[in-house]
């Protein structure tokens, strides 16, 4: 089973990711809380992945991110590439449109739990053609 948390600003949002992930075989919904709430409760929650809903990402999201273990699957209309290319260095594994359907949720959570990136198309276009900057950096050093 994969213990999975989801985060949203909007009760509608997460009220819809809630069932999607109570849906899915093979998942067991750890927490469901604001979007704001996540640098505080993500950790007690004891998920292996946080599905996280965003109107915009900023450096103090990166950092909030950063700081917790669990990887993280990113529902986000726009960002800023720079800004997503640190998140991806910052725990976020994947990144998908307000709009994916459920099996692409369902995908990016196992990918991510799973320790794969991934990226849906729309993203990787507006990320532009430097990918490299995407990779993590090595936890080991």
């Amino acid at each position: 089973m994969i213990r999975v948390a989801v985060a949203a600003s909007s009760a509608v949002v997460r009220a819809g990711l809630e069932s999607v992930v109570r849906a899915s075989d093979g998942f067991d919904l750890v927490g469901v809380m604001r979007a704001d709430e996540v640098g505080d409760r993500l950790d007690k929650s004891a998920a292996d992945v946080l599905l996280l809903e965003l109107a915009q990402i900023d450096e103090e999201w990166i950092h909030t991110l950063a700081e917790s273990p669990v990887p993280v699957v990113l529902l986000i209309e726009n960002a800023d590439p720079a800004l997503l290319a640190a998140g991806f260095r910052a725990n976020i594994r994947a990144v998908l449109s307000p709009d994916a359907g459920p099996v692409e949720i369902e995908a990016a959570i196992r990918s991510a739990a799973a320790g794969l990136i991934t990226i849906q198309q729309s993203t990787l276009e507006l990320l532009g053609t430097d990918h490299a900057q995407l990779l993590p950096r090595s936890k080991s050093r």
